[in-house]
C-alpha cells in the first residue's frame, strides 16, 4: 500500500531494533500509523524466530486500531504470530503471570485450569481483613493492592470519600499483615486486581527462582514497543526495567504532555527520567497534521 511518509516518520520506520529510542510525537502527528508501518515492516523481515516484538497500549479500543492498521501494509492472510499485539495489562497477565500462576499465588485451579480471574471493586467477593478500618468496617480484599516500590497499600473501594480515609491511615506492622493475609486468601481462591497482577509480575521479575523463566520470555519477546508511553504508572516502568536490564529493547512512543491515567499516579517525569537513564535514543515527530497553530499552541 502506496503511503507517502515525511522524512521524520521514514528515520523511525527504519530505525534500529538494536537500540532503545524514544520516538516524541506531537499531537496529530501521525503516530498511530507510522508505529503499525514500523510493526508492520518488522514483522515482514523479522529474523529473531521462534521470539516476536509485542506492540502494546493501553486500551483494547487502540489495540485493535492498531493491529488493523499493522494489517493493511502485511501481506493478505500473513499471521501476526509470534507477536504480541496488546495492552500492558494484557501482556503480562498472559506471558509473567499466567504460567505462573500456582506458584505465585497458590491458586492450584479446577480441572488444570489454574487462570487467575480479574475483579473490578464491583465484585461480589467473600475475601476480608480480619479486622475493621476507618470506621466502615473490614475492608474487602479486592479493594486494595500493594504499592511494592513505596511499601504501601492503595485503596480502591469504588467510593472515593472511604479511599481517601482508607489511605490516609498510618498503618501499624499488625494491620499491614492483615491486608496482606485477606489478600493472598484471595489470590489462593484465584482472584486478583490489574495491580494485583501487576505486583506478581514484579514479584516474578526480582525473585531468583524465575530467573530461568525471565531469562526464555527475554528470549520470546526481543523487542518492545509500547504507544502512549507517557500514561506509564511506576509499577509499569519497574516491569520493564527488569526487561531492559536482561536485553530487551525498548521503544517508547508518545507525547510527554498528554498522560490522562492520573488515576493510576502516573508521572510522565518518571518516563523521561526512564527514558534518560536508560540511554534511549531520541527522534521526533513534529509536524501536525490535523491542526491550527492555535490549537497546537
Amino acid at each position: 500500500m502506496a503511503v507517502e511518509f515525511t522524512d521524520e516518520q521514514l528515520a523511525y520506520v527504519h530505525s534500529s531494533i538494536e537500540d532503545n529510542i524514544f520516538l516524541e510525537a506531537c499531537p496529530g502527528s501521525g503516530k498511530t500509523e507510522i508505529v503499525a508501518a514500523k510493526v508492520a515492516k518488522e514483522i515482514d523481515a523479522w529474523k529473531k524466530h521462534p521470539g516476536g516484538l509485542a506492540a502494546l497500549s493501553f486500551a483494547n479500543s487502540a489495540t485493535d486500531e492498531l493491529a488493523r492498521r499493522v494489517s493493511k501494509y502485511l501481506p493478505k492472510g500473513q499471521s501476526l504470530f509470534p507477536h504480541f499485539l496488546g495492552t500492558f495489562d494484557s501482556f503480562i497477565y498472559k506471558n509473567i503471570v499466567s504460567p505462573l500462576s500456582t506458584d505465585l499465588t497458590g491458586y492450584v485451579g479446577q480441572n488444570g485450569d489454574a487462570s487467575i480471574r480479574i475483579v473490578e471493586p464491583s465484585a461480589q467477593l467473600g475475601y476480608t481483613t480480619k479486622y475493621a478500618y476507618a470506621q466502615r468496617g473490614k475492608v474487602k480484599a479486592h479493594h486494595y493492592s500493594f504499592d511494592l516500590v513505596n511499601d504501601s497499600v492503595v485503596f480502591d473501594t469504588g467510593d472515593a470519600k472511604l479511599n481517601r480515609a482508607l489511605n490516609a491511615m498510618a498503618l501499624k506492622d499488625w494491620q499491614f499483615n492483615d491486608f496482606i493475609d485477606a489478600k493472598n486468601r484471595m489470590l489462593e481462591g484465584g482472584f486478583a486486581t490489574y495491580r494485583d497482577i501487576e505486583c506478581l509480575a514484579m514479584e516474578a521479575l526480582s525473585e531468583e527462582k524465575y530467573e530461568n523463566f525471565v531469562n526464555l520470555l527475554v528470549q520470546r519477546y526481543p523487542l518492545i514497543i509500547v504507544d502512549e508511553c507517557q500514561d506509564l504508572s511506576t509499577e509499569q516502568l519497574f516491569i520493564l526495567k527488569k526487561f531492559a536490564d536482561k536485553g530487551i529493547k525498548l521503544h517508547f512512543v508518545g507525547d510527554l504532555h498528554q498522560a490522562i491515567y492520573g488515576f493510576r499516579d502516573v508521572d510522565p517525569a518518571k518516563v523521561e527520567q526512564f527514558v534518560q537513564e536508560n540511554n534511549f535514543s531520541e527522534q521526533q515527530l513534529t509536524r501536525n497534521f490535523r491542526s491550527c497553530q492555535n490549537i497546537v499552541n
